[in-house]
């Protein structure tokens, strides 16, 4: 199993992306958005990273209002997921 992660800092306006395998991929599994995580795992000691989002392998976005990791048919009013056409 592995994950593909975007690291940002907001402050710096900085992006990393890193690939993590084993040990440290089975460390996300069951976690939800918002949960923070160590960064230590990650090679960020003293850091503390928060679940902001995510997306499947198909491109299907993680949304915080549906519990579980499967996919789910759900209607949506508006994003994640859907962008409806402003009027006019």
């Amino acid at each position: 199993m592995s994950f593909k992660l975007s690291i940002s800092d907001p402050k710096t306006g900085r992006a990393k992306q890193v690939v993590v395998e084993g040990p440290q991929a089975r460390a996300l599994v069951g976690l939800k958005i918002g949960d923070a995580v160590d960064g230590t795992l990650f090679g960020l000691p003293g850091v503390r990273l928060r679940i902001t989002g995510g997306s499947d392998r198909s491109g299907f976005p993680m949304r915080s209002d549906i519990p579980g990791g499967g996919k789910h048919r759900v209607l949506l009013s508006g994003p994640p997921g859907f962008h409806p056409k402003k009027p006019g």
